[in-house]
């Protein structure tokens, strides 16, 4: 396991990703068709998670409030993996929630 890593996005992240690639600033590094074919690419590859509730971290990040969905994301897929190894997945989550589902 030493060295791996989970490449994770989420739609609101391949969203901003995709609206900032097109800024016509970052041309000169990359045309409109190659950022395109590189958000398409992480959509393909990586795995895609849902986006984690609204307001979930308010006040996480003081300098950019639009960015606390990153920090619940974040927190989401640790709980996520911590789960994983700890018990199954949704037998964890839902011992957090109350249910038997």
């Amino acid at each position: 396991m030493a060295g791996e890593f989970a490449l994770v996005v989420s739609p609101r992240l391949l969203h901003e990703l995709q609206s900032v690639l097109a800024r016509e600033k970052f041309r000169r590094y990359f045309t409109y068709e190659e950022a395109t074919e590189y958000v398409s690419w992480l959509h393909h590859e990586a795995e895609v998670v849902r986006d984690p509730a609204e307001g979930v971290v308010r006040g996480a990040v003081e300098a950019d409030p639009d960015d606390e969905y990153l920090v619940g994301l974040a927190g989401t897929l640790y709980a996520r993996r911590f789960c994983a190894r700890v018990t199954p997945y949704t037998t964890c989550l839902n011992e957090k929630r109350g249910s038997n589902r």
